[in-house]
């Protein structure tokens, strides 16, 4: 094993997750995207409060619903930003996973812009 692929995979958190009836899809998505979101969470909730802030639009004066749905839309429509997220996280993967991610590469970009939304939700809201 390569030395970037072991470090890679040994700073990940470890979830504890059930993938015995996961598919390949779900079963890549719980075993390489969710460690990932949460090994990088912290930049990631730090890169949308400076966008948020950096364009004025204080999410602490703004009720929890509203700020819900900017923080959906910003990260669904803002080409700019999501390619930004998107980098943060492709980074921490493998070459191997790279592979596997760009042969579905609409599903799982789809898929972590909705992780990412909740994730950020929950911890900024």
């Amino acid at each position: 094993m390569d030395h970037r692929k072991k470090a890679l995979q040994q700073i990940r958190p470890e979830l504890k997750l059930d993938n015995s009836q996961a598919g390949s899809m779900e079963g890549f998505q719980n075993e390489v995207l969710r460690p990932i979101l949460k090994f990088q969470n912290v930049v990631l909730v730090s890169m949308l409060k400076e966008w948020m802030n950096a364009h004025k639009q204080p999410l602490d004066q703004m009720s929890k619903e509203k700020a819900s749905e900017l923080i959906d839309h910003v990260i669904k429509t803002n080409k700019a930003l999501k390619a930004q997220f998107l980098g943060v996280i492709l980074a921490m993967m493998t070459l191997e996973e790279l592979d596997f991610f760009y042969v579905h590469k609409r599903e799982f970009q789809k898929r972590i812009s909705t992780m990412l939304i909740k994730r950020i939700q929950d911890q900024i809201l």
